[in-house]
């Protein structure tokens, strides 16, 4: 997130209902100064974040003088008022209340009523499967119980208090082994991108052998079986495995919907995880199911009771993204232009929010879209969006592809003058990150002889030429993922024939039923 403040993001993140709590909340606290309100306000009515204007308009007042002190009180009061707000909405929450609780009436000396908490909070953290909050439990209640009687205490008790915390480690420790998996592979495939060679494979394939990772009994928890199986579908993915993808993405949503109670409280992970599904339903033709999907995520959207500005961003990233995916891969240029308007509004009012690798993604597909239809200018300013991101780390495929997209783009205008810089540039851009593969090294040897070309007869033969060779790089199973990213062989064929490219793309897909 890009801050300009953070009290400023603090305020803009509540909804309305924590606003109204947090001004009632306010109301209760002692003393009459409560210039901090009135800051509240001034600083809610802003659209950005202006700190010159609010001491302009506070001159007068002594606590404009010192200023950092009274957002510094306000902002922890906010999230103090915050905490008792969502007092007992979740689970972890609720036990955490409990701990703090028995830690207080422990400190009083009350024991039995801080060993009565805490044995509703074991029930309850056991139930729904709050390991490490459970272990903590657990050691508060070993704790409690050496200052009751010990006539209270059987023995027994507490060697199966003892058994428990080893139990729970065991636990613990199987999450962290498939959480620690998760990152590696999945940090790796999400930066990186598809991979190109059978030597990029290599130390993926080395992790994916594990053994957790095909042997689902040994998945304990339901955390572990979550990440086991979005490992599985992320994997099968970038292998265009489609059909063990979809295998795994639908056993994940199974998994989250075997247990209804959290899969309330985890809504957007459970959104995430249906919309990977639905890009393996289409990927693998499964197109009743896909639509079906994509209502049942309308339906858990219109349902939700609150949403959280992390909420409506996850919702916003996921669906859009999924639905411009869709509506290129189904040629409905005019469906997908009419939501890429929406997209770019919904884009503006979260600049400040939206994290480096899905404003890329979402740039990207902005990109792509325009670029299909034929307005170029729009399509290069979503492609210098990407270019110009400094964390170009986040998703290095997409910016490697973004600049192969940007020498087409500028070609298109009539650039030809910038073409020779940019050429240089990318070529010295890929070559240092190891990413100048054969469909990218095409584009750029092509590039080269269009700007070169006498005349049209030229400056055709060289796009039949092109595209020869570009039809043959797509039967190799290492190439074939760079058409993925940007469908080369219908530009070609556009550039050709001289007909809109939407027409050729229509033609290489699988007509929507």
């Amino acid at each position: 997130m890009r801050r300009s403040d953070d009290l400023f993001h603090l305020i803009k993140s509540l909804t309305k209902s924590e606003k109204r709590y947090f001004k009632l909340f306010s109301q209760q606290q002692s003393g009459d100064d409560k210039n901090y309100m009135v800051l509240f306000d001034k600083i809610e009515e802003q659209h950005e974040y202006n700190e010159e204007l609010i001491l302009k308009q506070f001159a007068d007042k002594q606590f404009a003088k010192q200023l950092h002190v009274v957002k510094n009180y306000l902002y922890n009061l906010i999230l103090k008022s915050m905490r008792v707000y969502n007092a007992g909405k979740t689970v972890d929450i609720k036990i955490q209340d409990a701990i703090r609780d028995a830690d207080f009436l422990f400190d009083k000396g009350l024991y039995n009523q801080a060993n009565k908490l805490l044995v509703k909070a074991d029930e309850l953290a056991r139930e729904h499967e709050e390991h490490t909050l459970n272990l903590e439990v657990i050691r508060r209640i070993r704790e409690v119980i050496r200052e009751l009687d010990h006539d209270e205490v059987p023995a027994k008790l507490r060697m199966d208090l003892l058994t428990r915390e080893k139990e729970l480690l065991v636990l613990i420790d199987n999450v962290n082994a498939y959480k620690t998996l998760s990152a590696t592979i999945l940090y790796s495939l999400q930066t990186h991108g598809v991979y190109r060679t059978k030597e990029d494979w290599v130390a993926i394939d080395e992790i994916f052998a594990n053994p957790l990772l095909h042997d689902e009994s040994r998945a304990l928890t339901y955390l572990s079986k979550k990440y086991l199986f979005h490992i599985r579908g992320a994997y099968y993915s970038a292998k265009y495995d489609y059909q063990n993808a979809y295998e795994a993405s639908k056993k994940l949503i199974e998994t989250f919907e075997s247990w209804i109670e959290r899969n309330k409280e985890e809504v957007v992970d459970y959104i995430y995880a249906l919309t990977n599904h639905l890009i393996d339903c289409f990927n693998c033709q499964r197109f009743d199911e896909f639509l079906a999907g994509v209502e049942k995520i309308k339906k858990i959207i219109a349902e939700h009771d609150t949403p959280s500005l992390n909420f409506e961003l996850q919702v916003f990233k996921t669906t859009s993204n999924l639905e411009l995916t869709y509506y290129m891969q189904t040629a409905q240029f005019d469906k997908g232009i009419a939501l890429a308007v929406d997209v770019e509004a919904t884009m503006k009012k979260y600049k400040d929010y939206l994290d480096s690798p899905n404003q890329i993604i979402l740039a990207y597909n902005l990109a792509l879209l325009y670029f299909y239809v034929g307005r170029y200018d729009q399509s290069l300013r979503w492609a210098n969006v990407i270019i110009n991101d400094t964390n170009e780390l986040a998703r290095e495929d997409v910016y490697c592809f973004a600049r192969i997209m940007s020498l087409l783009l500028h070609f298109e205008l009539g650039n030809v003058d910038l073409l020779e810089h940019i050429l240089k540039s990318t070529l010295r851009y890929l070559s240092k990150r190891n990413r100048l593969y054969k469909v990218e090294s095409l584009v750029m040897n092509y590039i080269k002889k269009f700007r070169v070309a006498k005349d049209d007869t030229q400056l055709k033969s060289n796009f039949k030429q092109m595209l020869e060779e570009a039809l043959e790089l797509e039967q190799d199973p290492y190439e074939r993922s760079a058409y993925s990213y940007l469908d080369l062989i219908s530009w070609l064929q556009h550039k050709i024939e001289n007909k809109p490219m939407e027409e050729f793309i229509r033609s290489r897909i699988t007509p929507v039923v």
